[in-house]
């Protein structure tokens, strides 16, 4: 089965989705699954070869810094205010199943 992990995102709590979204990609690796890992806010660059398997041999990690996400800096970095990143919907919908790993909440300004 091919399954897309979503997780990070803009919110205060996106390093610890980051981290809990590593292990279950790595969890659902070792059941057999194709896993793609996805940062709901960067996204994908390519659709290409998106998914691993256990045969590549490849895990994911992250590991928690000491310190909040400084979001506006994230934001300024890859020059964007987007909630949802490059090719995230198009990855979703070539996955049989996708897993929400996303933690907190986004408050926008309106």
């Amino acid at each position: 089965m091919k399954i897309v992990v979503l997780a990070g995102g803009l919110s205060k709590e996106r390093d610890v989705s980051l981290s809990s979204g590593s292990k279950i990609a790595n969890a659902l690796l070792d059941n057999g699954h194709e896993v793609c890992l996805i940062d709901l806010f960067l996204g994908v660059d390519s659709l290409k070869n998106l998914f691993m398997d256990k045969k590549s041999g490849k895990n994911f990690t992250y590991i928690v810094p000491d310190k909040e996400p400084d979001l506006e800096k994230l934001k300024r970095k890859y020059k964007t205010e987007k909630l949802i990143g490059k090719n995230v919907l198009e990855a979703c919908k070539i996955a049989d199943l996708v897993f929400v790993a996303l933690h907190g909440s986004v408050r926008r300004r309106w």
